[in-house]
């Protein structure tokens, strides 16, 4: 045979070779990246040998996209045998943790995880799992592929139910020999939110109050925050502080939706209009200091008309006295009469008169021995009619 019919007939058997090896290849699946191995045997047997990398898109019947290198010997007589050889892993790449910091309990915080195939195979994968419930995936989970150096993101979700560390785990089943249960530690702390004052009123109006009369007004106290309101302090502040009093604080510590009642005083020692202020200091971040006005209209005894038919009350004296002082009234017909002596914080001191008593005027001594230096109030209940003044103790 002559060298040109050897030439011919190699190159006939190269030619379908090439294209049989380029019509198979595409049916070779889920395969990224192929390496061929081509041999030529001469007649000796001498075998020579040429390489190319022919690069597959994953899925069956994609276009083949290749190169290789030839060489003279192949031009030789003998024959060709083509050898294909494939491979190459997946391999899943992502954080090993996440964590979502402090988040108010109840409200949702999101975090992004981007997983990606850092191998030269596809990244199947089978499933996606989290626990515990406080923790989900948004979007980007379930069974699905990632080609050879791409990459996927999963929204995860976390929504504390309490106060405190929370720990969870996601885990993606994929077919990554190094690790095909791969988990991502997760982590969050749910923290309460700060507490909120708030009052049923900004203003407390006692209206008309007779002078030496006192009169009681309620405040409701709320913490309508998520954690504890702490009072640490109440007082009444402003020029007119001496006429108004606290009778009834409000609890230092009010829990989450709590409520605290508290009880305000008025015991006007003088006539005119009064202004005071009722201020509670407490850890409230947006109002600190909270304030509520208390106002009066006091009426002076020289402005009560007085009819025969009335009580009345005279001045103690002497006035200032130590340590004994007279009081006395009359009353216009018989009937019940309480005599009472207050301090200024509105608490009974002592009960002078009480009891069914005659028409007329009486006289009752109050000793104040065993009582401290101050003002005090000495007030008379008769037929539903109440009266008051002050008198001054002074050691």
């Amino acid at each position: 045979m002559s060298r040109t019919m050897e030439n011919n007939m190699y190159y006939k058997r190269f030619t379908y070779l090439y294209v049989l090896a380029f019509l198979l290849l595409p049916c070779m699946v889920s395969l990224s990246q192929t390496r061929i191995n081509w041999q030529a045997w001469d007649a000796n047997g001498a075998g020579h040998s040429l390489s190319g990398t022919v690069q597959v898109y994953s899925s069956l019947g994609q276009s083949l996209v290749g190169s290789s290198s030839t060489s003279t010997h192949l031009l030789h007589s003998g024959y060709l045998q083509l050898r294909v050889s494939s491979s190459g892993t997946a391999s899943i790449v992502a954080q090993s943790s996440l964590d979502f910091g402090d988040v108010l309990v109840g409200e949702p915080a999101m975090k992004n995880l981007v997983v990606q195939n850092g191998g030269s195979a596809p990244l199947t994968i089978s499933a996606t799992s989290i626990t515990p419930s406080v923790y989900s995936i948004l979007s980007g989970g379930g069974p699905q592929s990632i080609s050879a150096g791409g990459s996927i993101t999963l929204r995860l979700q976390f929504r504390p139910a309490s106060s405190g560390t929370a720990t969870g785990t996601l885990t993606i089943e994929n077919n990554s020999p190094a690790d095909p249960t791969f988990a991502v530690s997760l982590e969050g702390r749910g923290i309460l939110g700060p507490p909120d004052l708030q009052l049923s009123t900004l203003t407390l109006s006692f209206g008309s109050v007779p002078v030496l009369t006192p009169q009681d007004m309620e405040l409701e106290v709320r913490n309508v925050g998520a954690s504890n309101l702490e009072i640490s302090q109440q007082i009444i502040a402003g020029q007119d502080s001496l006429h108004f009093s606290i009778l009834q604080a409000a609890t230092s510590s009010i829990n989450p939706s709590g409520t605290s009642t508290m009880r305000i005083r008025h015991l006007p020692l003088s006539g005119g209009s009064k202004r005071a202020y009722l201020r509670l200091y407490s850890n409230d971040p947006d109002l600190p200091i909270a304030e509520v006005i208390l106002t009066s209209i006091v009426t002076d005894l020289e402005q009560i008309p007085h009819r025969p038919s009335d009580a009345r009350l005279y001045q103690n004296y002497p006035n200032p006295f130590n340590p004994t002082t007279e009081i006395q009234y009359s009353i216009p017909t018989d009937g019940e009469v309480l005599l009472r002596v207050y301090d200024l914080l509105g608490r009974e001191v002592e009960r002078l008169v009480e009891g069914f008593r005659p028409a007329g005027t009486s006289r009752i001594v109050f000793d104040g021995s065993d009582y401290p230096s101050g003002v005090y109030v000495y007030q008379i209940e008769w037929n539903g009619k109440t009266i008051s003044r002050c008198m001054s103790l002074l050691k």
